[in-house]
C-alpha cells in the first residue's frame, strides 16, 4: 500500500505522464514510501512508462524496487555531513565570540584602567573630604565594571573549554587574608558580623590554583554581602579528610539574607539571570558570579551545594580537594590580626624613593603613561616615557 503521505505525488506523476502525450516514449521516475502488510515502511523507485500496446490499447508499465537500505545510508550520510557543517559553524562562531569577546576586554580594560589610575592620583594628592568621597565613588564604580567584564570573560572562555587550572603551591594563610579584607570593607559598611572559622588542622601550604580557589570563595562571599541586609556572614573551612598525598577541605558560606525560594532554585546557577528581581535590582552584579564558580569547581572536580530558606538566609558549600605541599597545620588564625593585614592601609605611602635613578617606560597609550608617571612621583626618580618600541630603542641607546 502507497504510503498515504505520498500518495498524491505519484498520482500527479502519473496523471502528468498520460496527460503529455510528448512523455509516450520517456520514462516516469518518482521515489515514494509502501506499507507493507506487517506494517514496515520500505522506500521504493518507481519506473513508469506511458504507452499503447496492439490488442492492449493504452497501459502504463512500472517498475519498482526497494531502496531502503541506500536511503537510508544516503539519509545518515547527509545528516552526518549537516552535522560537520554545523559543528564547523559553531567552532568559527565561538572562535569569533573569543576575538571579540578579547578585543572588547582589551579596549574597555584600557580606558577604565586609566581612569583608575587617574582617581588613585586624586586621592594621593587630594585633602579635601568631599573630593576625596567623590574618588572613591569612582574607584568603586571602575572596580565593579572591571569586575563585570571579568566575568564575561571567564564564563566565555569557560564555555569553550579554554579555561585552564595554573596549580603551583600556596600559603592557606595569604589566601585567608585576601579574602577576609576583600569582604570585610562589605560587611562592615552594612553592620554585617563577619566570622571567619578556620581548622587549625589545615596544611599550612597547599598546591593548586590559588586565583581560581580565591575567585570561588571571593564570589561567595560578596554574594552573602550584598544579599544579607542584617546578620552576619559566616565563612567556615573544615578538614574533611586527609588522603596520601592530598586533603578534601569542606568549604561553606552561610549568611542570614533574603535566601531563596525553592521554585527558583533549578534557576539558581542560570547564566546572566537575576532572581528575585524585585529585591535585587538595585545589586551590581553581572548574573554570572554563581555560574562561573560551578564550573570552576567542576574543573577541579567539585560541584557546589546549596541549601536555603526564603527570607532566613542559604549557606553554599562545597569540597575542595588540594595536594598537601607542606602538612605543617595553619594553626590558630588570628581574625583580629587579618583585619590589620590591609593592603590599602599604607597605599597612599611611597614604599621608596631613589632620587637620581632613570626609568624608561614604554606603552602606545599616552594616558597610561601620564598615569604611571604620576603614580611614581613620589618616588623621586626620573622618568622618561615612549609611546612605541622604537622611541623607547632610540632613546635607551642615547643614554648608553
Amino acid at each position: 500500500m502507497v504510503h498515504p503521505e505520498d500518495y498524491d505525488k505519484i498520482q500527479a506523476s502519473i496523471d502528468d505522464q498520460i496527460a503529455d502525450t510528448g512523455n509516450q516514449h520517456n520514462m516516469d521516475y518518482v521515489v515514494y514510501r509502501i506499507i507493507r502488510k506487517d506494517g514496515t515502511v520500505r522506500w521504493v523507485d518507481d519506473y513508469g512508462h506511458f504507452a499503447t500496446l496492439p490488442g492492449y490499447g493504452e497501459v502504463y508499465y512500472v517498475f519498482i524496487g526497494d531502496i531502503t537500505d541506500t536511503r537510508l545510508a544516503a539519509e545518515e550520510k547527509e545528516r552526518a555531513e549537516g552535522l560537520a557543517l554545523a559543528l564547523e559553524a559553531a567552532e568559527q562562531a565561538n572562535v569569533a565570540k573569543i576575538a571579540f569577546l578579547s578585543n572588547m576586554s582589551h579596549e574597555i580594560r584600557t580606558p577604565i584602567t586609566a581612569i583608575l589610575g587617574m582617581n588613585e592620583m586624586i586621592q594621593r594628592e587630594a585633602e579635601a573630604p568631599g573630593i576625596l568621597e567623590y574618588s572613591e565613588n569612582i574607584r568603586k564604580a571602575g572596580v565593579s565594571l572591571l569586575g563585570i567584564i571579568s566575568d564575561i570573560l571567564d564564563f566565555s572562555k569557560i564555555e569553550t573549554g579554554r579555561m585552564e587550572l595554573q596549580n603551583e603551591d600556596y600559603s592557606l594563610s595569604s589566601v585567608l587574608v585576601d579574602l577576609y579584607n576583600l569582604v570585610r570593607f562589605r560587611t562592615e559598611a552594612k553592620g554585617l558580623d563577619l566570622e571567619f572559622s578556620i581548622d587549625p588542622s589545615l596544611p599550612r601550604i597547599l598546591f593548586g590554583d590559588e586565583i581560581k580557589v580565591k575567585q570561588i570563595i571571593s564570589n561567595l562571599l560578596t554574594n552573602a554581602a550584598k544579599y544579607t541586609e542584617k546578620g552576619r556572614v559566616v565563612f567556615e573551612m573544615k578538614l574533611e579528610e586527609k588522603l596520601s598525598d592530598s586533603v578534601r577541605i569542606a568549604v561553606s558560606v552561610t549568611d542570614t539574607g533574603i535566601g531563596i525560594r525553592k521554585e527558583d532554585m533549578e534557576r539558581l546557577f542560570e547564566p546572566f539571570d537575576r532572581l528575585d528581581p524585585k529585591k535585587t535590582r538595585s545589586i551590581e552584579g553581572s548574573g554570572l558570579g554563581l555560574a562561573i564558580t560551578r564550573q570552576l569547581l567542576s574543573l577541579m572536580g567539585s560541584d557546589l551545594k546549596v541549601e536555603s530558606k526564603y527570607e532566613e538566609g542559604s549557606k553554599f558549600f562545597f569540597i575542595l580537594t588540594q595536594k598537601a605541599a607542606v602538612e605543617k597545620p595553619i594553626g590558630p588564625i588570628d581574625i583580629d590580626r587579618l583585619a590589620h593585614e590591609n593592603p590599602d592601609s599604607s597605599r597612599k605611602h611611597a614604599l621608596f624613593t631613589a632620587p637620581g635613578m632613570k626609568l624608561l617606560v614604554e606603552d602606545d597609550t599616552p594616558m597610561n603613561l601620564q598615569v604611571i608617571a604620576g603614580l611614581l612621583k613620589r618616588t623621586r626618580m626620573h622618568i622618561d616615557v615612549a609611546v612605541s618600541g622604537e622611541e623607547c630603542i632610540k632613546k635607551f641607546g642615547a643614554d648608553h
